[in-house]
């Protein structure tokens, strides 16, 4: 019987990974770290997963898990199966880290719609003029226990403010992820927080939550819109609904896109959706910039 493409490739890549057993296992490791970085994700997956398999005690098997687990969530858009990776990491590393307390975080914001990783980076623009007029530059940057180059349940978003080419202000807002919800804080210093997002994300899911004496009511309208703005075009996007206690008319409608964040903020009204900023550009990353076990890059 005739061989298919990907069986041939399959073999292809089990006969590369044998011919590196003589070099030990963290060349095996570092193979597919290339693979990762060359951009050929299947195979940097399924080298990963030979690599646990065949080496389950070795203290490079828990990145080699969160990897596997970070490609299908990232590459292949499948939550469900990246899941299960981050679970065998939790449950058979308990003590990885910080693969451990990556994956628990990754477990429960799968899809990410609301990344938080230092050295991130946002343009959004006024969807009138696509920043002529106005620009937002958005840069995340570490707060508390986090690790470089690894998703954080913590981050602080600084937001530098341009009318045309001239800086007006800027802001530091704070965000944590909960297990359940994403929390907005105004200052390191003021523990009072206002809700973003709430999980898991269900059509027709509300909340209330307070901010400068005002209630806010929030409602997911749905999980799977395609948004077109001038960064491109982006599927699966989370649509998110926000209205004021007791002042009627127009609504706020936000867009977030899996594993970039938000692209799109628009007015609703009964009769029409009014864009008002859009992402220009954006900075994340493909997979995890961190130092492996074996001390290499």
């Amino acid at each position: 019987m005739p061989m298919t493409a990907k069986g041939a490739a399959h073999l292809v890549l089990i006969l590369f990974l044998g011919g590196l057993a003589a070099c030990g296992p963290n060349s095996q490791f570092n193979a597919a770290r290339k693979l990762e970085k060359k951009g050929k994700y299947e195979r940097a997956w399924e080298a990963y997963q030979l690599f646990a398999a065949k080496h389950p005690k070795h203290e490079l098997a828990p990145e080699a898990l969160f990897r596997a687990g970070w490609l299908v969530e990232k590459q292949l858009k499948d939550c469900f199966m990246a899941q299960s990776f981050y679970d065998r990491v939790t449950a058979y590393y308990p003590q990885s880290e910080p693969w451990a307390r990556a994956a628990s975080l990754q477990k429960n914001n799968c899809p990410d719609y609301f990344p938080l990783m230092a050295g991130y980076h946002w343009t959004e623009v006024d969807s009138d003029t696509k920043g002529k007029n106005a620009r937002i530059e958005i840069s995340c940057e570490p707060y508390g226990p986090s690790t470089k180059g690894l998703p954080s349940d913590a981050g602080a978003l600084v937001r530098v403010y341009y009318a045309g080419d001239k800086k007006s202000y800027d802001t530091r807002t704070l965000f944590k992820k909960t297990d359940s919800e994403l929390l907005e804080f105004k200052s390191d210093t003021d523990p009072r927080s206002k809700t973003v997002l709430r999980w898991p994300f269900t059509i027709g899911t509300t909340w209330k939550t307070k901010s400068d004496n005002r209630i806010f009511i929030y409602e997911i309208v749905s999980v799977n819109v395609r948004v077109s703005v001038a960064a491109g075009e982006f599927d699966g996007c989370l649509e998110v609904k926000s209205t004021i206690e007791g002042i009627p008319g127009a609504a706020t409608v936000e867009y977030y896109a899996p594993g970039v964040g938000r692209v799109l903020t628009a007015v609703r009204t009964e009769r029409v959706e009014k864009r008002v900023t859009e992402l220009a550009s954006y900075k994340v990353a493909e997979f995890p910039e961190i130092r492996s076990g074996d001390g290499k890059p």
